[in-house]
């Protein structure tokens, strides 16, 4: 969707028919990645998603238009299992960006409310440590 102006309004219809369409967010995943698109915050937050979520960005965020992303907000979208998902993703990331001479930039994550629980947690707690 690069290049586009998309109003506040417009924004809330995309994501309305986002959150009841899970092919349509691969789809938007897999353009950004054929566009080169270098997204700096990816906001997915308030979204009951459940673990889904995870499989469903899992392609994006090991891909080269996320090692740019410096602020991931994924809060209150009952991910549970899925932020080991998220953690071995985003070391798959940092890994690949490194691998590829460049440097993952992010900063911020949010993830509250999301019922991870001890293991999910403790994942998340080593992602970070590998690349902070």
């Amino acid at each position: 969707m690069q290049g586009n102006a998309i109003g506040v309004g417009a924004g809330r219809r995309l994501a309305v028919v986002l959150e009841h369409h899970p092919e349509l967010k691969r789809s938007l995943c897999d353009a950004m990645i054929r566009s080169g698109t270098a997204l700096v915050e990816l906001d997915l937050s308030d979204n009951a998603f459940g673990p889904v979520v995870a499989e469903g960005i899992e392609k994006f965020l090991k891909s080269p238009s996320a090692y740019s992303l410096e602020v991931l907000k994924l809060n209150n979208n009952e991910l549970g299992a899925g932020g080991k998902t998220i953690a071995k993703t985003l070391i798959q990331c940092h890994r690949n960006a490194t691998k590829d001479g460049r440097t993952f930039r992010l900063k911020k994550f949010i993830a509250g409310q999301n019922r991870l629980k001890n293991r999910g947690a403790i994942a998340l707690a080593r992602a970070f440590k590998d690349f902070f």
